[in-house]
C-alpha cells in the first residue's frame, strides 16, 4: 500500500495549447516521424532576407522555443529536431518552418504518449550513443547523440553537433562516445 509503481510524465494541454497557436500552418495528414525523414537544416542552405522576415514574423523563434520546452520536458525524440531547429534559429527559410510545423503535428498526434519510469524498470544504468558521418555542409562537423535509461525512461538525452570535424566515422563515433561518457560519470556521481 502507498508504493508507487511508475511515474508518467505527459504535457497534454500544452502540446495541445502549442498545436492551437500554429493550428493553420500544421500539415494535415497523418506524421509519422518526430522530424522530417531524410532532412537536415544548415547555414549553408542560407534563405533570402525576405523569406528570413517572413517565418520571423509568423512566429518561428515561438514555435522552437514553445517545442524546446516539450522535448526537453516529455519528447526525447525530438531532441535531434531542436537541434536542426535551433542550428537555423537566425535565418528560417520555409523548410526550417516545415520542419517544425512537422515536429508540432507529431507531438499533438502522440500527446498521450510521454516518458514513463516504473519500479519495474533497469536498475542499472544503460547508456546508447551514436554519431553520423554526414557532415554539416556549412561547418563540416557532423551529429551525435547519447540516452542514458534508467528505470524504464530516459533519464538523459542529448542530441549535438560534435566540437570538432571529425577525419573519420570512428572520430565521430568517439568523439559521440566522449560526450555520453560525461553522463555516465556524473549520474554515477550522482546515484553513488
Amino acid at each position: 500500500a502507498g508504493k508507487v509503481e511508475s511515474c508518467e510524465l505527459t504535457m497534454i494541454p500544452y502540446i495541445k495549447g502549442m498545436a492551437d497557436t500554429f493550428r493553420e500552418y500544421l500539415p494535415t495528414k497523418s506524421v509519422n516521424t518526430p522530424f522530417p525523414d531524410k532532412t537536415t537544416l544548415s547555414k549553408f542552405d542560407k534563405p533570402t532576407e525576405a523569406e528570413v522576415l517572413q517565418y520571423q514574423k509568423l512566429g518561428y523563434n515561438r514555435a522552437v522555443g514553445m517545442i524546446v520546452w516539450a522535448v526537453r520536458h516529455v519528447c526525447p525524440t525530438g531532441k535531434f529536431g531542436v537541434s536542426q531547429l535551433c542550428g537555423v534559429m537566425a535565418i528560417p527559410g520555409s523548410k526550417a518552418w516545415e520542419c517544425a510545423m512537422h515536429m508540432i503535428a507529431y507531438m499533438e498526434q502522440n500527446c498521450a504518449q510521454g516518458i514513463q519510469f516504473s519500479h519495474k524498470g533497469n536498475t542499472v544504468p544503460v547508456c546508447c550513443v551514436d554519431a553520423s558521418n554526414k557532415p554539416d555542409p556549412f561547418d563540416g562537423i557532423c551529429h551525435a547523440g547519447y540516452c542514458l535509461h534508467l528505470a524504464g525512461g530516459p533519464a538523459v538525452s542529448k542530441s549535438f553537433k560534435l566540437k570538432h570535424v571529425g577525419l573519420s566515422s570512428e572520430h565521430n563515433e568517439y568523439m559521440g562516445l566522449t560526450a555520453a561518457l560525461r553522463a555516465v560519470v556524473w549520474l554515477r556521481q550522482l546515484l553513488s
